[in-house]
């Protein structure tokens, strides 16, 4: 149970964080954009490779979708917490060797 005095200060504390805690927020929204692109990829032979790629990929941070075919990848981030360095070493390391898989360029 609060006391009269929490109960009394209360709706002030609330009135004068609640625009920070707003204006916070949308500054981070407002810099995060999210990135489309679509990569060929080489050394995808099979079914379980595709799987082996994309379960490397999909738990990168700001992925929010991914698809993955026998030729390219088509995926969807937040630029500003996956940088394409991060996405190229995930994918090189997908495989049972590093360098089973690699993106080797943009798809326009």
């Amino acid at each position: 149970m609060k006391t009269p005095a929490i109960r009394a200060v209360a709706p002030y504390v609330f009135a004068l964080t609640l625009p920070c805690a707003s204006l916070c927020t949308l500054a981070g929204v407002a810099s995060a954009k999210t990135v489309t692109e679509n990569w060929y990829v080489a050394g995808i032979h099979s079914g379980a490779d595709v799987r082996h790629v994309r379960d490397a990929v999909k738990h990168l941070p700001g992925v929010t979708y991914l698809d993955v075919s026998q030729a390219t990848l088509e995926i969807k981030f937040d630029d500003q917490k996956l940088t394409d360095r991060q996405l190229e070493a995930a994918v090189a390391h997908a495989g049972a060797h590093p360098g089973d898989f690699r993106l080797t360029q943009k798809v326009d």
